[in-house]
């Protein structure tokens, strides 16, 4: 996603992993919150086109690839100690991180199934309830068993 991607108070987005799925095209309103992120990314040195970037060799701002996001979203906990209050390998990953997030957006904004599905570019609303059923309470299904013998 790069800055020039923002036009009319919105922000366009093209997840090139999906993209073939004609799912990976999203657009999202800019709203305060999200302004404030596309500035703070914005003011970081040295320039870069690219919101979520990395520094490269030779100390320019570049492109963080997307198989680099999970290790750099761990590099960067460990940079920022954020996650320090927790033994190494209950870190959460970028993942458990963007599936917690969809069950915020489902819980404390109420937002529809259908809404967190454009914003993950699900296929399928049942892929995304894949990711909210995830947290919380467990869901027990019952099973019913049998009553004849076999042996």
């Amino acid at each position: 996603m790069k800055f020039s991607d923002e036009k009319d108070g919105r922000i366009f987005i093209v997840r090139k992993e999906v993209e073939r799925h004609n799912t990976g095209y999203v657009f999202a309103e800019i709203t305060p919150a999200l302004r404030e992120v596309l500035t703070r990314a914005k003011s970081l040195p040295p320039l870069s086109q690219y919101v979520v970037s990395k520094i490269l060799r030779g100390g320019r701002r570049g492109q963080l690839r997307p198989e680099m996001i999970s290790r750099t979203f761990h590099e960067t906990a460990k940079e920022c100690g954020v996650f320090n209050h927790l033994d190494r390998d209950e870190w959460p990953t970028f993942h458990e991180i963007r599936s917690l997030g969809s069950s915020v957006l489902e819980q404390s904004e109420k937002r529809p199934v259908d809404q967190i599905q454009a914003l993950l570019a699900h296929a399928s609303g049942e892929q995304t309830q894949v990711y909210l059923d995830g947290h919380g309470d467990q869901k027990w299904i019952e099973a019913v068993a049998g009553n004849t013998k076999i042996w």
